[in-house]
């Protein structure tokens, strides 16, 4: 974790991320550094979904950078995530048990 730290922390000052927040989705976005904390709240149906859509769209990048094209315009961008299903941020009662639901 700490050398994703200090690879950002090397991007910003090398001039690769602006912090910056765009103020508009008209800005380019590609040297933002996009920092959120999201809760979900979603039927087992659509978690399926959502995991299964995310996790194409990952595949999809992941398989375009390994023909790797060589231009001097290439930029290399790390991605780091955490999705997973949580009792803290339930909308349900903490002494409700949780059930696996497939």
């Amino acid at each position: 974790m700490w050398a994703k730290t200090a690879d950002i922390q090397e991007s910003v000052e090398g001039g690769a991320v602006d912090v910056e927040t765009p103020e508009n989705d008209a800005m380019p976005l590609k040297r933002t550094l996009m920092i959120g904390r999201h809760t979900l709240h979603l039927l087992p149906a659509e978690a399926e979904e959502f995991y299964r859509r995310l996790r194409a769209l990952i595949r999809e990048y992941v398989s375009e950078d390994e023909k790797l094209s060589g231009s001097p315009d290439e930029q290399s961008y790390g991605l780091l995530m955490m999705l997973y299903p949580s009792t803290r941020l339930s909308r349900h009662g903490k002494d409700e048990k949780i059930v696996n639901q497939e």
